[in-house]
């Protein structure tokens, strides 16, 4: 059973593609691992000096542990910000530079993989090729590598056909990636 639909993306839908594939590598668990490596980090390149100059002392060490964290959750939060002022800039380049982003193309997909064939490109993917897939409110996005994917407005695609989408996607055991549904 071939299901075929056209889609055309726009810059908000891509926007709102590359946020949640930046979410989705910014997990808590990440954030977590990223706060605690750099307080580390930094606690040590802090303590080293302090330990010379006084002696290793449980004060000496805890105060090194709080300046480390403060430096990680600041660090941390500096990315953040970065992130939220760099995306929406980069996004707009991105897609002001690529023809083929807001160009209609027929996307198709049958139990062994997908289609997609515009004007300025045509892919045939089995679903082995796809690295994962996520999912917003309004989005679909099928991840090719950590780089491309292609994104599904919802609204163009339709109740009936996002099921079965879901249902191929499944059937390949493709990996789902983490999702703002």
């Amino acid at each position: 059973m071939s299901r075929k639909v056209t889609i055309t993306m726009s810059y908000e839908d891509y926007l709102e593609a590359n946020r949640l594939r930046i979410r989705s590598r910014w997990t808590v668990a990440a954030s977590a691992r990223f706060i605690a490596l750099t307080a580390i980090l930094y606690a040590v390149i802090i303590s080293f000096g302090e330990v010379a100059d006084n002696g290793l002392t449980m004060q000496t060490l805890f105060v090194c542990l709080i300046m480390g964290l403060t430096v990680g959750l600041c660090a941390y939060v500096g990315i953040r910000l970065w992130l939220l002022w760099c995306i929406p800039r980069s996004a707009r380049k991105l897609y002001a530079e690529q023809p083929s982003a807001s160009a209609p193309y027929a996307f198709s997909f049958d139990a062994q993989g997908m289609s997609a064939e515009g004007e300025f490109e045509t892919s045939n993917l089995p679903w082995s090729h796809l690295k994962s897939w996520m999912e917003s409110e309004r989005l679909l996005v099928l991840e090719k590598t950590s780089i491309t994917f292609f994104c599904l407005p919802k609204a163009q695609l339709g109740e009936e056909i996002l099921t079965d989408l879901k249902q191929c996607l499944a059937t390949a055991g493709l990996k789902r990636g983490l999702s703002k549904v």
